[in-house]
């Protein structure tokens, strides 16, 4: 199926547009990329709250503990291994910022592989460039429609909205998203399962209702969220006594 109706006829308006770009000058890239310590502490997150918001049933505290000590909880083991998916595709999008590029479509195909890997059987997906929805030829049509789009927040909210068309790749487009944004020099946003799967449903939903500016204020009530937590905050004056 040619998804013709994803061309995006409206994304991100000027004023929304100039809102996302203040909010990343508050969280610089160079939060996440320069301290091994908030490389793992983000991406904990980043996991959790992705796995979450699909279904998973381990807790913050489970999830800790399975992805440093590699230790599951008495629960599906399904879930077990789609985090530790989830944590390899995350270790992966950072190391395709190591001074080298990789291309958004080699990092589409490799995330998803990596994502899906030693799933159950009913969760497994085909590659995604084999997939009968997504052929080769549909990530080739998402690269040409991506490049038209010169503002980074555009990119990113049209490449979600793409791959999750449907909840057919709904792990693969947040990952995606990340790196669209990376890849701009921007912090990546993180969809956060507490108190937001309406805002995240409606990221997917809004072409299907004919409505974009759904998806687009989920996104920006994901981004504001995302710096509202890891904005560098200044350190506490000290004051001396009388």
């Amino acid at each position: 199926m040619c998804r013709s109706d994803l061309t995006p006829p409206t994304l991100f308006n000027a004023a929304e547009q100039q809102y996302l770009h203040r909010l990343s000058q508050c969280l610089p890239l160079s939060v996440l990329l320069s301290s091994a310590r908030n490389q793992e502490e983000i991406g904990m997150d980043f996991v959790y709250h992705s796995a979450r918001l699909s279904g998973s049933r381990y807790d913050w505290h489970d999830t800790l503990t399975l992805l440093k000590n590699g230790r599951t909880a008495a629960k599906p083991f399904a879930d077990a291994v789609m985090l530790l998916n989830l944590w390899r595709s995350y270790q992966y999008l950072l190391s395709c910022f190591d001074a080298k590029h990789t291309s958004i479509q080699d990092f589409i195909i490799n995330s998803h592989a990596l994502i899906t890997q030693d799933l159950p059987p009913h969760q497994q997906d085909k590659p995604v460039s084999h997939h009968s929805a997504y052929p080769a030829a549909e990530l080739n049509r998402l690269m040409t429609e991506e490049q038209k789009l010169h503002n980074p927040f555009d990119r990113a909210l049209y490449c979600y909205n793409y791959l999750a068309d449907g909840n057919r790749f709904p792990y693969t487009a947040r990952h995606t998203t990340a790196f669209v944004l990376m890849n701009a020099g921007l912090f990546p946003c993180i969809f956060w399962a507490d108190g937001s799967q309406d805002d995240v449903d409606s990221l997917g939903g809004d072409v299907k209702n004919n409505n974009p500016s759904n998806g687009r204020n989920a996104f920006i009530h994901a981004y504001k969220q995302t710096v509202a937590r890891y904005e560098p905050k200044p350190a506490p004056e000290c004051r001396r006594a009388a």
